[in-house]
């Protein structure tokens, strides 16, 4: 039965890559006459959620199937709190990768809000990915597929896929991280709305700030210093070195409060005991051949359909390295 979900859950996740690169060609051909990115973006996450939302029909059951489940309302703030800790960190990651990958993922972020108002940018960019990307990825593949073989595998592997599928190098290191971290969450709380409300406060705080620097450069003097810093500031090795320096103590203390944290709310969810299980559990010796049986019978994770959907991400980040355009997912 273990076997047969997990093939399941790795049939969406080929199924979503072949939508996310299906998605990818018909808004670079609509692109030539819609020139609204917001809508174009709108329909590309609509496309790429198509074999989650078919997934789900014949599931059934959708709220026990993705892990819907009323979380106390005291640990909302103490979630975005959480996500807020993890920025350092998700920073660090970022410099880090700018040392072999250009930053390219702010383009389409820019275009959406000098077209729209903020509330409706949050929105197209914040909460339908949110809620789309966790249904698929801490809904379906983790909480209906993977947490029942091997929670800590799982977490790390769905990890794994959340950054590949944004298709590009500068932004797989911190989705992976990012993507492990939000399994974790998702036991802390047992509920999926943990994770929702934290991928949201992540994209709707990139919002924000764009949306406060776009205010700043209105001022004259402001955008004159600006475009003098942006003019002088190609981003040298020696460059990102001292930014790496600068950021990693902040990034590590505030990571250390943010698990400090997590405990916390788990606590609240009354999960402390089972959070500290996944990571504590000692295997216990096979002893008997009932025991040795079910070991053995126990899937892996990895299969065809993973491994199809894995190569297609990995292609589509070599060609977007080379041709030094942005994923197709921002």
């Amino acid at each position: 039965m273990m076997r047969e979900q997990v093939k399941h859950v790795n049939r969406v996740w080929m199924f979503a890559v072949l939508a996310m690169l299906g998605a990818s060609v018909l808004v670079g051909l609509l692109g030539r006459w819609i020139e609204d990115e917001g809508l174009l973006l709108m329909l590309n996450q609509v496309i790429i959620f198509l074999p989650s939302l078919i997934y789900l029909l014949w599931r059934g059951n959708i709220a026990e199937t993705i892990g819907i489940r009323r979380i106390p309302l005291v640990t909302v703030p103490l979630l975005v709190l959480l996500m807020i800790l993890f920025i350092p960190l998700i920073s660090l990651l970022n410099v880090i990768s700018m040392f072999f990958a250009e930053n390219l993922i702010g383009t389409t972020a820019e275009q959406i809000l000098s077209g729209h108002s903020l509330a409706l940018s949050i929105v197209m960019i914040a909460l339908v990915p949110a809620i789309f990307e966790e249904i698929l990825f801490r809904g379906i593949v983790y909480h209906d597929g993977y947490r029942q073989v091997s929670p800590v595998k799982g977490a790390l592997l769905c990890g794994l896929m959340f950054g590949l599928l944004h298709m590009n190098l500068n932004q797989f290191m911190y989705a992976f991280v990012l993507g492990a971290v939000l399994c974790i969450v998702l036991e802390a709380t047992g509920s999926i709305l943990a994770t929702m409300i934290m991928h949201f406060t992540l994209n709707s705080y990139s919002m924000v700030m764009l949306h406060l620097s776009n205010l700043l450069a209105e001022n004259e003097q402001i955008a004159e210093i600006i475009g003098e810093i942006g003019e002088e500031a190609e981003m040298t090795p020696e460059m990102l070195k001292d930014t790496l320096l600068s950021i990693l103590p902040v990034a590590v203390a505030a990571t250390v409060l943010a698990f400090v944290l997590l405990r916390k709310i788990a606590k609240i969810c009354g999960r402390e005991e089972h959070l500290q299980a996944l990571f504590t559990r000692r295997q216990e010796p096979v002893t008997t051949w009932e025991a040795w049986d079910a070991e053995e019978r126990k899937p892996g994770l990895i299969t065809v359909a993973w491994v199809i959907g894995a190569l297609l991400c990995i292609g589509m980040m070599v060609l977007v390295q080379i041709s030094g355009n942005g994923g197709v997912l921002q």
